[in-house]
């Protein structure tokens, strides 16, 4: 799984990181989202430049919640580290 997010938005997706089967890595550098084919991605999980541009990563389910909300539905929820 690989998390797309922006801190400042409180705004974060979830995807599965493979493209036509092969498992990809993600770095960020200057702000660019770039996987180990040098492709870019945008918060979508779309490639918008590169060898794999026009991409999909497939979604994965996944929200930002505020902790409330999120501990009232999975009291057992636990918090390691910060």
């Amino acid at each position: 799984m690989v998390v797309f997010g922006e801190r400042e938005n409180s705004y974060a997706l979830a995807f599965h990181p493979v493209v036509e089967g092969r498992l990809l890595h993600f770095s960020a550098e200057g702000g660019a989202i770039v996987d180990s084919t040098e492709s870019f991605w945008n918060l979508n999980g779309r490639a918008t430049a590169g060898p794999l541009a026009g991409s999909q990563l497939p979604f994965i389910t996944s929200f930002v919640t505020e902790w409330y909300g999120w501990v009232a539905y999975h009291p057992q929820t636990s918090i390691y580290g910060r």
